[in-house]
């Protein structure tokens, strides 16, 4: 921390300056997030055609066999291409989680806007020096409330991303699997 500050104005434009520095990291760890899903799109196609494969495929058992099944290879397929749904419908909950429901905390402009026409006001009465140290007060106070509130919402998006990768390996184990039981 800079020991040189002569003022609290150049202390308020310090920590103004910090919080906007915090502020475009989390907006950069905000864009790696999105990159990490954007990245796996197309194996996330495939792995819900692979899904499709198997459940078509394990229908088209049922039905040539008009019903079900009770030899073990049969029930091992059923119970494989249930928990493949099942991961494939979690693996979607994840993905519509991390990627959707994400609440992108930006500066308002229109705040600015009025600050500064409030400030062009308050310079004529209070004088350059208290009215540049109100706006500054006012940007941090805007740039610390949208710093924390963008770091919880990445922390939590990060958290469904993790789980979502999770999902994504596990669908693939159960697809595997349940392929491996058909095709034998």
């Amino acid at each position: 921390m800079n020991s040189n500050f002569d003022s609290k104005e150049s202390f308020l434009s310090y920590k103004l300056n910090i919080f906007k520095e915090l502020y475009n990291d989390e907006r950069e760890r905000r864009n790696i997030a999105s990159q990490k899903i954007s990245r796996i799109i197309p194996l996330i196609v495939a792995m819900f055609g692979g899904d499709t494969y198997i459940i078509t495929k394990v229908g088209e058992k049922i039905l040539n066999n008009e019903g079900f099944s009770s030899d073990v290879r049969s029930v091992a397929s059923y119970i494989l291409c249930t928990v493949t749904i099942i991961s494939g419908a979690i693996l979607l909950y994840f993905l519509v989680k991390s990627y959707i429901n994400f609440n992108n905390k930006m500066l308002d402009p229109n705040k600015f806007k009025e600050m500064f026409e409030l400030g062009d006001k308050e310079i004529l009465e209070n004088g350059y020096k208290e009215t540049v140290k109100e706006i500054n007060e006012k940007l941090y106070e805007q740039y610390e409330k949208i710093t924390i509130k963008l770091s919880n919402e990445i922390d939590k998006r990060e958290d469904y991303i993790t789980k979502f990768y999770l999902s994504l390996i596990t669908n693939c184990l159960f697809a595997c699997f349940t392929l491996i039981v058909i095709w034998i």
